[in-house]
């Protein structure tokens, strides 16, 4: 048997009947909701290390139990939470992509992209997923590679076609769409998340959509000025 703390491929057992007033009774899609917000909740105040099934449990109102019924370990519970919260905002962007105008500049669509993240990472929890995604993705590789392979590589393709948009494959550079592909999204990210740590600190007080307005056009001024040279 493993130890949830690490792997958490922990058997089922003891889990067989709900404390009466103490654990709530949901339809099965909302009770995986409540189960991956509280996942999320737990992981951001204990971190993915510490924290435990019986914690998410506790959080949900729900057995150990009904989390196994949804996913088979820790590891999956937290590759799902980050799945929940990023991947239809990729999604978004892919959408946005395919349904641009061949009128639309690299420079519009760019600028939709980027304005995009700059939106969702200001929604609730997500600013708190990053700073989890931070701290513990290093020390599980195996987690890391998964994030990387279903989320970060298809976040990537909006951003590269909208920046190949207008030129042929002869006229490209392709290591250099890669650089700058990679970087316009981790430099938002590191706005975001100054914009965090010196909140109540600042004596300015930045509203985000200004900040946006700023950041999005200095990087896309770089990014073009970049793939120009």
């Amino acid at each position: 048997m493993l130890d949830e703390r690490t792997n958490t491929a922990e058997p089922l057992v003891g889990d067989k009947v709900e404390r009466q007033g103490c654990r709530r009774r949901l339809p099965p899609e909302e009770r995986r909701a409540a189960v991956l917000t509280a996942a999320l909740e737990v992981f951001v105040e204990m971190g993915f290390e510490r924290a435990t099934l019986q914690d998410v449990a506790d959080r949900a109102g729900v057995t150990k139990g009904a989390l196994y019924h949804y996913f088979d370990s820790k590891n999956e519970l937290y590759l799902e939470v980050i799945r929940d919260r990023i991947a239809a905002q990729v999604q978004a962007s892919q959408a946005l992509v395919a349904a641009a105008e061949p009128s639309k500049s690299r420079e519009e669509l760019l600028r939709q992209l980027l304005e995009a993240m700059w939106h969702d990472m200001q929604q609730p929890g997500i600013m708190e997923l990053i700073k989890l995604l931070m701290a513990e993705l290093p020390k599980f590789p195996e987690c890391g590679r998964a994030f990387f392979e279903e989320l970060v590589v298809p976040a990537r393709r909006p951003t590269r076609s909208a920046l190949e948009r207008g030129e042929s494959p002869s006229e490209r550079d392709d290591q250099l769409i890669d650089i700058v592909v990679a970087v316009l999204p981790t430099m938002l990210l590191g706005v975001g998340l100054s914009q965090g740590m010196f909140k109540g600190v600042d004596p300015i007080d930045f509203r985000s959509d200004q900040v946006g307005k700023v950041v999005i056009d200095i990087l896309l001024q770089g990014a073009l000025a970049a793939l120009e040279r």
